[in-house]
């Protein structure tokens, strides 16, 4: 075992919970683990359909990050498969889990990805740094729940980083065109309510 793993593994034994863990704390680290994250889609999709047009830029932007990290944690995945830790038989597990690769966490950098993006973007910085600790929160609790190690989390936060950063590098020359194609896309598949003023235009 190397020095690395031999870390990871001393951590996430630290951070993993047990069989006394109180019900409360349980309770909060699941909701972290699988809950929060559904507040992505309806914070984006409501942002686009009733934001104004900076909003909308915005949302836009966050998506395209999200994709970026998504993308760059399924090549991680493929490159190196690392195993969870109830695969390798370590630690305590509180819910079940598919046994796909678990480097880098792809509901951490989810977050990460968004909370750096918003904070490259000068009005809503303070707005980032809440979301990137409601990352370390979940970071925190899918550890401790038993569906990642320590190293997972480190490497999201990197590949969040790296996505968020492209991203905006190069968000001048694709914002315009993506915003033009979406907007297209929105009054074709929300002509009705649009009109009926359900949603903003």
């Amino acid at each position: 075992m190397t020095v690395l793993n031999a870390l990871d593994l001393k951590v996430f034994l630290y951070l993993n919970g047990s069989p006394s863990t109180a019900p409360w704390l349980l309770v909060l680290a699941y909701f972290l683990a699988n809950q929060l994250i559904y507040l992505v889609p309806v914070g984006l999709v409501g942002t686009w359909c009733w934001g104004n047009a900076t909003q909308r830029k915005l949302a836009l932007h966050v998506l395209c990050a999200v994709l970026a990290v998504l993308a760059i944690n399924y090549l991680a995945g493929l490159a190196w498969p690392r195993g969870r830790p109830f695969v390798l038989d370590v630690g305590h597990t509180f819910f079940a889990h598919a046994p796909t690769p678990a480097f880098p966490s792809n509901h951490a950098g989810i977050l990460w990805a968004i909370g750096f993006t918003l904070v490259l973007n000068k009005p809503r910085v303070s707005a980032g740094w809440l979301v990137l600790a409601a990352g370390l929160g979940v970071a925190w609790s899918r550890i401790f729940l038993g569906v990642h190690f320590p190293l997972d989390m480190a490497g999201a936060l990197v590949s969040a980083a790296l996505a968020s950063l492209a991203v905006s590098l190069g968000w001048k020359h694709i914002e315009q065109p993506l915003v033009s194609a979406a907007m297209r896309v929105y009054r074709l598949i929300f002509a009705y309510p649009i009109a009926w003023k359900w949603v903003r235009d």
